[in-house]
């Protein structure tokens, strides 16, 4: 694993922050949007889960994704998401959000779309020890793309065989 740095803008899309406790992972998200300046906003409230968004940085946090069990209220929320992302794309071509949710739900984690290595290596970030996030060096992206190609193993069973979750 090697340190995350932010960079200036993030891809557009759902980022996971995967913890071993809500806390280790509340801590580090709250301290990303910090590294950020983030000022986010009350956006809007779908059952559970409450989001925020900073629309001058178009990022925003997805509160309590967790609380979601079943597949197709995950696959409904990515898809809202995903609409959102288009609709900010559609005022401003270069203006997509970039959602950021903290979760220990592997439900949640085996329904992120990912469309290649590069794409997993942004989108999942690990907290080893809180505030600190990290994100999977060059050989462990492509041990669990490797892996993830196969399509036997769900992401969070190749995450946890790994050692990497």
């Amino acid at each position: 694993m090697r340190l995350y740095e932010p960079p200036d803008t993030m891809k557009p899309g759902v980022h996971l922050v995967l913890a071993k406790t809500w806390q280790e992972a509340t801590i580090a998200t709250a301290d990303l949007f910090h590294h950020i300046g983030a000022r986010l906003e009350l956006y809007r409230t779908s059952g559970a889960v409450t989001l925020t968004l900073d629309r001058a940085k178009n990022i925003g946090h997805v509160h309590n994704l967790g609380a979601y069990e079943h597949h197709s209220e995950i696959d409904a929320l990515y898809e809202y998401l995903r609409d959102e992302d288009a609709d900010a794309k559609s005022r401003a071509p270069n203006a997509g959000i970039t959602w950021i949710a903290e979760t220990m739900n592997p439900y949640v984690v085996d329904r992120l779309p990912l469309e290649s290595l590069e794409d997993a290596r942004q989108r999942l970030l690990f907290v080893r020890e809180a505030p600190s996030l990290h994100a999977m060096d060059d050989d462990e992206a492509r041990l669990f793309w490797g892996a993830f190609e196969v399509g036997i193993q769900q992401i969070s069973e190749i995450l946890r065989t790994e050692d990497l979750w």
